[in-house]
C-alpha cells in the first residue's frame, strides 16, 4: 500500500512537472525523421556540397566551346627611345650601318583579341568527364542518404521495440506486485511458508530493475537516434509511429531483381563511361588541334601624353588567323595511354560483373534471412501466448493450493524468457527487413 501510494505521487509530480515538458518535445515520425536527417546530417551536407562543386565544374567545362575574347589597354612611356639600324645604301654609303633612333616619348594600343579552338580532342573528354564526375557525386549523395536512412531506421524501431520492452516489464511488475500481495495475505493466513513469501518480493524486485533498465536503454536509443537523424542531442522527442507487433508482417519478395535500383551501381556504370570516354579521348590525341584567332585594335603615339585629345590620329590594326597544330612524334606515349585506358576500362567492366554477382547473391541471401527470421518470431511470438497461458493456469492452482509457489516463479520466468526471445526475434527481424530492402535498392 505504502508503495502504490508513493507510485501515485510520483506519477502525479512526473506529469506536472512534464507538462511544459511535452509541450516543448518534438513530434517524431519516422518519415519526418528520415527527412529531416536528409536535410540536416552533417555527412550529407558534405556530400550535398560536393554534388554542388561537381557541377560548377561541369559549368565551366562546358564555357570552353565558347570563343574567348579579351579587350586590353597598353599605355608605354619610353625613356629611351629604341635605335633601329638601317643599311647604309639609303644615303650611298654601302656596306655600313647606320644607327637611326626614332619614336615618340608615349605610345598607346588599345584592342579587342578572340580565340576559339575549333577543333580540339581533348575539350570534348574535359566537358563529358565533368558531367559523369557531376553525375557521379549525386549519385554518392543518394548512396549517403541511403546509408543515413538505413542507420535511422535502425534507431527509431529500436526506439519502438524498447518502448514495448517497457510495456511488457511494466505488465510483468503489476503482475508480481499483485502476486507479492497475495503472498502476503496468504502467509498472514498461514498457508504459506516465509520463503515463499521472500520468492515473490524477490520477483517483484526484479521488475522494477528491469524496467528501470528499460527506460534508460530507451534513453540511450532516443539519444542515438537524434545523433543519426542530426537533431540537437538535448531536444526533447516524442515518436508518433508504433511498431506492427503480429508477425504476419507483409513483405516483398521481388521476382526480377532491377540492379539499377542501387545509386552504387549507377556509380560504376559512370565510372566505366568515363574509362570509355578516357580511351577514346587517347586515341584522338594523335589528331590536331585547330584554332581561329582575330586582332582589332588601334595604336597612338605621342610626343605628350594627350591621348585624351581625339583630335589627333589613332593608327588602326587588325588582322585575323588560323593555327594548325599537330604533334607528329611524341616518343609512343600516346599508345601506352591507350594501352592504360584499355586496361582500366576491362578492370572497370570486371568491377561491373563482380557488383552484379555479390547483388544477386546478397539478395538471394538476405531474403533467405528475412524468411527465417519471420519464422521464428511466429514461433516467438506463440510462445508468449503460451507462456502466459501457462501462468495463468500456473497461478490460479496456485491459489487453490495445488501448486507450490515455485511453480509460479518457474511459470514466470518462462514467460519473461519468451517475451525476451521475442523481442530479441522482432528485432532480428526488423533489421532483417531493412537490410533486405536496402540490398534490394528498395
Amino acid at each position: 500500500m505504502v508503495w502504490r501510494l508513493k507510485s501515485i505521487f510520483l506519477l502525479l509530480l512526473l506529469l506536472s512537472v512534464g507538462r511544459p515538458l511535452l509541450a516543448q518535445s518534438r513530434l517524431l515520425s519516422l518519415e519526418a525523421a528520415l527527412q529531416y536527417a536528409r536535410q540536416h546530417q552533417l555527412s550529407v551536407q558534405q556530400l550535398g556540397y560536393e554534388a554542388e562543386i561537381s557541377g560548377t565544374r561541369f559549368k565551366q567545362k562546358k564555357a570552353a566551346k565558347y570563343p574567348e575574347v579579351s579587350a586590353g589597354l597598353d599605355t608605354r612611356y619610353n625613356a629611351q627611345l629604341p635605335t633601329q639600324i638601317l643599311p647604309g645604301d639609303f644615303r650611298n654609303l654601302p656596306g655600313q650601318n647606320i644607327p637611326v633612333v626614332f619614336g615618340t616619348k608615349y605610345s598607346t594600343t588599345a584592342a579587342l583579341e578572340g580565340n576559339y579552338a575549333v577543333f580540339d580532342p581533348d575539350r570534348k573528354y574535359q566537358v563529358e568527364h565533368a558531367k559523369r564526375e557531376q553525375e557521379i557525386a549525386n549519385n554518392n549523395l543518394l548512396t549517403e542518404q541511403t546509408e543515413v536512412a538505413l542507420e535511422v531506421k535502425k534507431a527509431y524501431y529500436s526506439c519502438l521495440i524498447n518502448q514495448q520492452k517497457i510495456k511488457l516489464t511494466r505488465g510483468n511488475l503489476l503482475r508480481n506486485e499483485e502476486f507479492y500481495k497475495n503472498t502476503q495475505a496468504l502467509f498472514r493466513n498461514g498457508q504459506l511458508q516465509p520463503i515463499e513469501v521472500d520468492r515473490a518480493r524477490l520477483n517483484f524486485q526484479t521488475q522494477q530493475a528491469e524496467l528501470q533498465n528499460a527506460i534508460q536503454n530507451l534513453e540511450k536509443n532516443l539519444l542515438h537516434l537524434k545523433y543519426q537523424t542530426g537533431l540537437p542531442l538535448d531536444s526533447s522527442v516524442i515518436l508518433t509511429d508504433t511498431l506492427l507487433l503480429s508477425a504476419a508482417q507483409p513483405f516483398f519478395e521481388p521476382n526480377i531483381f532491377d540492379l539499377k535500383a542501387r545509386p552504387e551501381y549507377r556509380t560504376l556504370l559512370l565510372q566505366q563511361e568515363q574509362e570509355n570516354l578516357l580511351l577514346t579521348r587517347n586515341r584522338r590525341l594523335a589528331l590536331p588541334t585547330l584554332s581561329l584567332y582575330g586582332y582589332y585594335g588601334s595604336q597612338a603615339y605621342r610626343d605628350n601624353f594627350s591621348f585624351f585629345d581625339f583630335q589627333e590620329k589613332w593608327y588602326p590594326v587588325a588582322y585575323t588567323g588560323a593555327q594548325l597544330n599537330w604533334i607528329l612524334f611524341e616518343g609512343f606515349y600516346r599508345k601506352a595511354l591507350v594501352q592504360e585506358s584499355k586496361i582500366a576500362l576491362k578492370r572497370s567492366r570486371s568491377q561491373l560483373l563482380s557488383f552484379e554477382r555479390d547483388y544477386i547473391f546478397q539478395t538471394n541471401d538476405k531474403l533467405l534471412t528475412l524468411k527465417n527470421e519471420l519464422q521464428n518470431l511466429k514461433i516467438r511470438e506463440e510462445n508468449v501466448q503460451l507462456a502466459e497461458k501457462v501462468l495463468r493456469v500456473t497461478r490460479i492452482r496456485f491459489e487453490q493450493s495445488l501448486e507450490k509457489s515455485q511453480a509460479v516463479t518457474d511459470a514466470e520466468n518462462d514467460l519473461l524468457n519468451a517475451q525476451t526471445n521475442y523481442l530479441n526475434a522482432l528485432y532480428d527481424f526488423t533489421l532483417a527487413r531493412l537490410e533486405y530492402e536496402r540490398i534490394a535498392g528498395k
